[in-house]
């Protein structure tokens, strides 16, 4: 059954990554996700990737959309509703 946390995921692969890690520089390849939502599902969402995401310390940010298309945004809710 779909959760109806997020309307879209954008997967961008081979991002290379360097970055400061318990007291060591690290490097290597990710897949940066980019997932269009609510502001409401923020904690859900972000518990539910936590839940599923292999790093101890995954980097999940919430971005407001200040600003969006009437239509993005209504398609966006319309996505994240419960089902009837």
């Amino acid at each position: 059954m779909r959760a109806r946390l997020a309307a879209c995921v954008n997967v961008l692969p081979d991002m290379q990554s360097v970055y400061s890690w318990k007291g060591a520089v690290e490097r290597s390849t990710e897949v940066v996700a980019i997932l269009k939502s609510r502001e409401g599902l923020a904690g859900a969402l972000g518990a539910a990737l936590k839940e599923r995401h292999p790093y101890e310390t995954p980097i999940i940010l919430h971005l407001p959309a200040a600003d969006a298309d009437p239509d993005t945004a209504a398609w966006i809710l319309a996505e994240t509703r419960a089902s009837p």
